[in-house]
């Protein structure tokens, strides 16, 4: 996987288009979108390989709608999940 810190060089054109390469393969490695689905999912496999605490950010200048959502949408599904495992 190339870097992904931007190459320098003399032409421009270039760099900006493996920039979007690297975009595009972060893209393909983080979970992103509105699905709450895909992110409990997401996080259950980090939870299922023993991890108790899992960090999550936001890229983008909405963190705090990120955040509520987030505390909306995919938080107490993954604690009703925690809660029935734990019965």
């Amino acid at each position: 996987m190339r870097s992904s810190v931007c190459p320098t060089g003399p032409r421009p054109n270039k760099r900006i288009s493996e920039c979007r390469i690297v975009a595009f393969q972060a893209a393909e490695n983080f979970t992103c979108g509105d699905d709450p689905g895909r992110h409990v999912a997401a996080i259950q496999r980090y939870v299922d390989a023993g991890f108790d605490e899992v960090y999550i950010s936001q890229i983008g200048p909405r963190y705090k709608d990120f955040f509520t959502a987030y505390g909306e949408r995919i938080l107490p599904r993954l604690r009703a999940d925690d809660s029935e495992t734990a019965s």
